[in-house]
């Protein structure tokens, strides 16, 4: 669950989500997947920016696997921080014209 308990946010707002994950050691290969996100959502391990989304409502999965491992070996606990932001509410940076949300870059 996201523990986002927002119902809305204005394009000037972004929501950021920590949590602090244990990494088991027998983990060979470690994935995080966001089902669903509107519009752009950052990845962030710890405090290092791993991959940026961006799409409306479209799930995506960025693998941690290499963020995970230290200077010194396999980390047995990460930061993770989801930035979320939707300047697409009051138009897309993308549109010219109406519609708005537009085609180019608000499909469903």
């Amino acid at each position: 669950r996201s523990g986002f308990a927002r119902s809305r946010v204005s394009e000037f707002e972004a929501l950021w989500l920590r949590r602090e994950v244990d990494m088991p050691a027998e983990w060979s290969r470690i994935l995080l997947h966001v089902e669903a996100c509107d519009w752009e959502c950052s990845i962030y391990v710890d405090r290092r920016l791993l991959g940026t989304h961006r799409g409306g409502y479209d799930g995506f999965t960025f693998d941690v696997t290499d963020a995970v491992l230290a200077e010194w070996g396999r980390k047995a606990r990460v930061e993770i921080l989801i930035r979320v932001l939707d300047p697409t509410d009051n138009g897309c940076e993308y549109a010219v014209t109406t519609p708005v949300p537009c085609v180019q870059c608000c499909k469903t």
